[in-house]
């Protein structure tokens, strides 16, 4: 029998920013796509709305637990920049919600142009922001600076908050299983009770997150 893996918080993270790194490039895809048919543009604008709420409960995350927690052992970190960096990227997802909400002039040439351009201006802030986030408090720097007890506490703090913050779950949960893939999935869902992934997700939960799948990995 295997040990079981050590803890280690900063995988965890790397495994959601690659969630919002491809939903970015769906998104900014999405949004420059003049033949998008309209059948589909329900399905775009909830898979967009599930990327707000998402980033938006990961940043609220970072700077009320993980940022405090890691300020005690890298005082000298860059987390002042990272979290003025999620200010400014509070500022496009406003735009971006703005967009959500025009209902009727959304899908207008010149509407959708500006959010093409809002989204692909989020998504170069945001690249930048994890390739420095990643190399101050990602794995090689979990595993150095946190202890395996440290690594679990902070992963379960995050893991609560970030539920209580990403709702509705039936819209965001199937979007973060689904904008994964491989071992990265398989190591996601086993974090997850298996009510959400076996019973809630493929069946109660299926026709709120249903029509986002043409911009989902496959099921």
């Amino acid at each position: 029998m295997s040990a079981n893996p050590v803890p280690n918080v900063g995988t965890d993270l790397i495994r959601i920013h690659k969630v919002m790194t491809r939903a970015l490039e769906v998104s900014r895809q999405g949004s420059q796509d003049a033949s998008l048919p309209e059948t589909n543009q329900a399905g775009f604008e909830s898979f967009v709305r599930a990327l707000t709420i998402l980033l938006h409960s990961h940043h609220l995350g970072e700077d009320e637990l993980a940022f405090p927690f890691w300020r005690t052992h890298l005082p000298n970190g860059p987390f002042d920049l990272l979290s003025d960096q999620h200010h400014q990227m509070t500022i496009y997802l406003g735009q971006i919600e703005g967009w959500l909400g025009a209902k009727e002039t959304a899908w207008q040439p010149g509407e959708r142009s500006k959010l093409h351009q809002t989204v692909t201006d989020l998504q170069s802030l945001w690249l930048s922001h994890i390739s420095t986030e990643e190399a101050t408090i990602g794995p090689e720097n979990s595993l150095q600076y946190l202890t395996p007890e440290e690594n679990a506490l902070l992963g379960r703090q995050l893991a609560e908050h970030g539920q209580a913050h990403s709702q509705p779950s039936e819209l965001v949960m199937p979007f973060v299983v689904y904008n994964l893939e491989g071992e990265d999935r398989v190591e996601f869902i086993k974090l997850v009770p298996p009510l959400i992934t076996q019973q809630l997700i493929p069946f109660a939960w299926k026709a709120v997150w249903a029509p986002m799948q043409p911009f989902l990995l496959a099921e």
